[in-house]
């Protein structure tokens, strides 16, 4: 009678006895291993590569929810940006947010003098002229004039200079002028001769205002009052430029 092997049942190996290196290469499969029995710790880093991740929409972003857990962030359309919902909420994509852009911009410049002499509230200088046809009833058109420094023609005068708006009302878009608007208000001592100061002052005007703008050109024009019959040059001496300028705007 032949020899019979003993048969090895798993009662008869003793615990942790099988080593690695009794084990045949590539031969242990995944049905082998216990569900969720793989951690962290025995995944080395840098392993898991693009193709090894489960296929997703097209255009998602992967994040994370409130409670920590990895959430796909659904693909937005075109032109929307990703936006923060803050603290404990994903991200998501919506229509950006509207901001204030310029639209267009005109200016006229030169180093001729001013004079204004007229105790009403007239047009300085036809060379001070602005013709712009606004694109939207509900944009701002932003107006400044600049200019290097005037003169005063006597002691204890003023001069007020404010800018003519859409609706031909100057009161009705920039406030009522007076002496002490803009730059006016400034009064010299007869003594200092005469003083040369520098002039900056600007005026929204909203198209809205007034008689509401609708359609065509707007001219915007600069005007200006002494209160006296003393004349006060703009730009004395012809040597610095003056400015004035219009610049139609999108609210935000």
């Amino acid at each position: 009678m032949g020899y019979i092997p003993k048969l090895i049942k798993t009662t008869d190996l003793a615990s942790d006895l099988i080593t690695g290196a009794k084990l045949a290469d590539d031969a242990i499969d995944s049905e082998h291993y216990a569900a969720g029995s793989i951690d962290t710790a025995h995944i080395a880093d840098d392993q898991i590569t693009l193709a090894k991740m489960a296929a997703g929409t097209d255009g998602n972003i992967i994040s994370y929810d409130a409670s920590g857990n990895p959430v796909a962030i659904a693909t937005g359309s075109d032109g929307q940006v990703l936006t923060s919902a803050g603290a404990g909420a994903p991200p998501a994509f919506e229509s950006a947010a509207g901001g204030g852009k310029v639209v267009q911009y005109k200016f006229v410049t030169d180093n001729t003098g001013i004079d204004v002499t007229g105790t009403s509230w007239a047009e300085i200088s036809t060379s001070v002229r602005i013709s712009l046809t606004p694109n939207d009833a509900g944009n701002i058109v932003l107006c400044s004039f600049n200019a290097g420094r005037f003169v005063k023609g006597a002691h204890n005068t003023s001069l007020g200079v404010a800018i003519h708006g859409h609706d031909g009302s100057i009161s009705a878009n920039f406030g009522t002028p007076s002496d002490d608007w803009g730059i006016a208000g400034s009064y010299y001592n007869s003594t200092e001769g005469f003083p040369y100061r520098e002039m900056c002052f600007w005026g929204i005007d909203d198209l809205s205002l007034g008689t509401a703008w609708s359609s065509g050109a707007v001219t915007y024009t600069l005007y200006g009052r002494s209160d006296s019959s003393t004349t006060h040059q703009i730009n004395v001496n012809d040597d610095t430029y003056w400015m004035f300028s219009v610049m139609e705007i999108t609210p935000s």
